[in-house]
């Protein structure tokens, strides 16, 4: 049955620089926020995607400082709408046994596209895990979702900190165990109703 919106046909994959100088992106950005727009209600579509294939490592001193693995911008995103990310295994690898690392979602909302997500952004989900055996990480994904009150654009940052311990901290990736961030639209937002017991 035919409702008040249209599905429109998908956005080719293309990277939206965070720059908004030339008229190609920034045609490119509108486009997709329309098309957000534009979902059927109960509609489920992968609006915002991210990948990396290369490990960062950071030293000692600097781990039990939280820093950003991997950010996509300009997700366009709709009032009441509700969005699930997920993640692909995040592995986090320290020197030192008994180390325990936090992995982070953040994000940066407006109503015009360019705001950039930070470690300093609103956190909306969270993932620990201790380093028992320094030869073997745990591999371990996580999902949490996003509640839109207004139409605009999204930054998401997945971010890694040493917060017990004293070793080196890295996010391994590779071309052969890839990390992924996904951002799909999962419908209208029904509300918090919530019992606490």
């Amino acid at each position: 049955m035919a409702g008040p919106y249209t599905i429109q046909t998908p956005v080719s994959e293309q990277p939206i620089s965070s720059s908004l100088f030339g008229a190609p992106v920034k045609a490119a950005i509108e486009d997709m926020h329309l098309r957000a727009l534009t979902l059927e209600t109960n509609q489920q579509a992968m609006v915002g995607r991210g990948r990396r294939i290369t490990a960062k490592n950071v030293a000692a001193g600097s781990a039990g400082t939280e820093f950003g693995y991997l950010r996509v911008d300009n997700v366009p995103v709709r009032a009441g709408g509700a969005y699930r990310l997920m993640t692909s295994g995040v592995n986090m690898d320290t020197d030192v046994s008994n180390d325990v690392m936090w992995a982070r979602i953040r994000v940066a909302f407006n109503a015009s596209p360019g705001t950039l997500a930070t470690t300093a952004s609103t956190q909306i989900g969270s993932m620990r895990n201790t380093q028992f055996n320094i030869s073997q990480s745990n591999i371990i994904p996580f999902s949490c979702f996003y509640f839109a009150s207004a139409d605009g654009f999204a930054s998401f940052i997945v971010t890694a900190q040493r917060v017990t311990g004293t070793g080196a901290l890295g996010v391994f990736a590779s071309g052969t165990e890839a990390f992924d961030l996904t951002i799909e639209y999962s419908g209208p937002d029904p509300g918090d109703t919530a019992v606490l017991l």
